[in-house]
């Protein structure tokens, strides 16, 4: 009987450590995926007992390889191998695995980020919808506009309040068609577009430096003003 006691004393107590055991989380950075690439490695992982949070975020500048970010100390170091075995026998070999920040991207012992690539893709290069599917905020003027183009390739700019705009200008299809130039155009107007030029900078913050992408209208139109839009990517 006492020995029926202590197997049930230890068992609670094995219950109750597990229950307060942390499951590593990974941050699979899904940008580049499919939407089946994604399911894979995520039920990979998910079956070996990690959580997974799935997001689209941009890469930050100095990561161009798939790569596995994790933060110290790590609680259970022994689930890097793990992960980085996982991503391989789902046909994601990682080049580069290392305890480090990358920019705003920091995890602590209980996450990590696992950045994948498929073949002949670099992040970053504006060679892809997905370098440059973003939510752009206006700078360089006083108004509030801003211009949304999604990885389906359409557009949509939310004016100042107040603004009269049509509809159907405010929204259609964006496409590049030789690089440095986007094309806005909208819905119901065939032989028209908005121009926009495509550039980066680097500017620095109280926290960090800041790798910009802007959009620079080519001509004066009356919706954007003396508007042109950014979105910044922490390195």
């Amino acid at each position: 009987m006492h020995i029926i006691k202590l197997f049930a004393l230890k068992l609670a107590l094995l219950l109750v450590l597990t229950g307060c055991s942390q499951a590593t989380t990974v941050h699979l950075y899904g940008r580049y995926l499919t939407e089946a690439q994604t399911n894979d490695i995520s039920q990979a992982l998910t079956t070996q007992g990690f959580e997974v949070t799935v997001n689209q975020l941009a890469f930050p500048q100095n990561i161009n390889q798939a790569t596995l970010i994790y933060g110290m100390p790590m609680d259970r170091p022994q689930e890097v191998d793990q992960i980085i075995l996982i991503a391989q026998t789902q046909g994601w070999p990682l080049q580069d695995a290392q305890s480090l920040v990358k920019g705003n991207h920091w995890y602590s012992g209980n996450a990590v980020g696992l950045f994948l690539l498929p073949a002949g893709v670099t992040p970053n290069q504006l060679s892809s919808v997905d370098d440059l599917s973003f939510t752009y905020q206006s700078e360089g003027c006083k108004q509030q506009v801003q211009l949304k183009l999604t990885a389906d390739q359409r557009f949509h700019i939310e004016p100042e309040t107040g603004d009269t705009t049509a509809v159907n200008m405010l929204q259609g299809e964006w496409l590049v068609r030789q690089l440095p130039y986007l094309e806005l155009r909208p819905e119901g107007y065939p032989d028209w577009s908005y121009y926009l030029e495509i550039s980066r900078s680097q500017t620095q913050d109280n926290i960090s430096q800041v790798q910009q992408l802007i959009l620079t209208p080519l001509q004066t139109y009356p919706i954007f003003g003396s508007c042109y839009f950014v979105h910044g990517v922490r390195l």
